[in-house]
């Protein structure tokens, strides 16, 4: 059942969805653009909802394609959930902070990824996923253009360069990080597309669009999505050897790597001050892990060890879904007087490691879970690729290779719980599923079970309406509330107070031993 295949505002909301949020980023302009972009991101996801709904109730009945991954998914947001109460129960005095984020984290579960993917299998029209990639690809150039630019010392939107990260380009993105990811994820994509057209101007408009993206995520110097983008290309290359004649393969793929050999070889020092090096130098700096510290790895180490606290403390079911960031200031002071963790900032906002994020604040229960959802879709997707037929089996491995692109980046990294890259994710792996809808088991219920459905999916839209109001907020009235006696809410608040204790407790202690 298709959602209103005519209707022109289904149309302009995903075209919003895809191709405004990604590319509008309000940076200076609230006191946090990250809440700004993922409120928007939440609120056409829920009119797209709401509109699928009320289809539903007009047309008399509610469909539902199932697929594998279904169970696992919603296994893993009640898990979520659970873990959130069980350290809402077990902690009486930091209640209010574990309601704040866990729910806050909870929805992000819910709206950013269930909802995103359940609505390409349920919801896109028939005939759209196409056009829906065209608009994620023209995403991914856009904003791979523009970080090249931002690297170049070119700036065509703010009137001060935007360099929070030296000069690695934040993009439309906010982060360097989260702009690798994304792209990481559709260059297998578009490495099959390339690898299917023919000779002439649309393999030659491919293949700008590749050497750009590639461009693109070279000037992030993001290591992680370097490696997760070779092996979501390798991926698509191993599809495609096994389809075809070997003299064919090995051509098509000596030419792609030697132009990704001589980018990466030759691509310029980015301009501006500070850290600028060069994607070779990136590189070599891994050697400096076995020569002292190393930001890169010892802050990871960090977040790593008060990680694993949080497993050792609670096994079963961590320390509470969203919580990891409220809880890691209790568990980094005992390495503050380390000198090789010193010089890091006394923050994090995730751990940094897919496996260890859900191990720290789900326990072994979650972490299990998460990892049965994961293979589903993996091993789902294959399947699914391999039974489609000719080109539509390799573009299906296209989406696969991003998926394996992004877990490995993961591994090292945190965009799959921001809101870009993990639309990206999912509509990624919904396209996977969806492309083959004809081989999807259909339920269908009558029309009370849409009306409450469209209810509550109203109420949602009005819930994150309601709270999406606080992130408009200009960034110098937060701030001064900040540094005044911070709220239970305000985790933000907590850093600098937690710090001034801290250092207070070790002047204390070191003015009375030399006392």
């Amino acid at each position: 059942m298709g959602l209103l295949a005519s209707s022109r505002g289904i149309r302009i909301l995903l075209g919003c969805l895809l191709f405004i949020v990604p590319l509008v980023f309000f940076t200076d302009l609230t006191r946090n653009p990250y809440y700004t972009q993922i409120a928007l991101f939440n609120v056409l996801v829920s009119l797209l909802w709401i509109g699928w709904l009320l289809h539903g109730f007009r047309a008399g009945q509610w469909c539902w394609r199932t697929t594998a991954v279904d169970h696992p998914l919603a296994v893993l947001l009640l898990v979520a959930l659970l873990s959130l109460g069980w350290s809402w129960g077990g902690h009486p005095a930091m209640r209010t902070p574990i309601a704040n984020e866990g729910l806050r984290n909870t929805l992000f579960l819910w709206l950013n990824w269930a909802l995103v993917f359940w609505f390409v299998v349920q919801g896109l029209p028939e005939g759209w996923l196409r056009w829906s990639w065209r608009l994620i690809e023209w995403v991914a150039v856009l904003a791979a253009g523009y970080g090249v630019l931002q690297s170049l010392g070119i700036e065509p939107i703010w009137p001060q360069g935007l360099n929070p990260y030296g000069t690695r380009p934040v993009s439309t993105f906010g982060n360097p990080t989260f702009l690798g990811s994304t792209l990481a994820m559709v260059l297998p994509w578009l490495c099959a597309r390339w690898l299917l057209a023919v000779p002439g101007w649309r393999r030659w408009g491919l293949g700008l669009m590749m050497g750009g993206c590639f461009a693109g995520l070279l000037v992030t110097l993001t290591r992680s999505s370097w490696t997760g983008a070779a092996v979501g290309v390798g991926w698509v290359a191993w599809a495609w050897w096994r389809s075809v004649k070997p003299s064919l393969w090995w051509r098509r793929f000596l030419w792609l790597g030697g132009v990704a050999l001589l980018l990466t070889w030759f691509w310029p020092r980015s301009a501006g001050q500070g850290y600028h090096p060069t994607v070779r130098e990136r590189l070599q700096e891994v050697a400096q892990v076995a020569h002292g510290t190393y930001g890169a790895w010892h802050q990871r180490l960090l977040i790593w060890r008060c990680g694993w606290h949080m497993v050792q403390e609670r096994p079963l079911l961590g320390k509470g879904w969203g919580c990891f960031e409220l809880f890691y200031p209790f568990y980094q002071g005992q390495y503050l007087d380390n000198p090789l963790f010193q010089g890091f900032r006394t923050h994090a906002n995730n751990a940094h490691n897919l496996i260890l994020e859900w191990w720290a604040q789900t326990g072994t229960l979650g972490l299990g879970i998460w990892c049965w959802l994961m293979l589903t879709v993996l091993i789902a997707g294959r399947n699914t690729a391999q039974r489609l037929p000719g080109e539509a089996s390799l573009l299906a491995h296209g989406w696969l290779g991003g998926m394996l692109a992004m877990l490995v980046d993961n591994l090292l990294n945190v965009s799959l719980f921001f809101s870009v890259p993990a639309l990206v994710f999912w509509w990624t792996a919904g396209s996977l599923f969806v492309s083959a809808r004809d081989r999807l088991k259909t339920r269908c219920w009558s029309r009370s079970a849409p009306l409450a459905a469209s209810v509550a999916g109203v109420l949602i839209f009005f819930f994150i309406w309601q709270g999406a109001s606080d992130s408009w907020q200009p960034a110098g009235a937060s701030n001064r509330r900040c540094l005044s006696i911070p709220s239970p809410k305000e985790r933000s608040g907590h850093y600098p107070l937690s710090s001034f204790l801290y250092s207070s407790r070790r002047f204390l202690v070191q003015y009375k031993h030399q006392g």
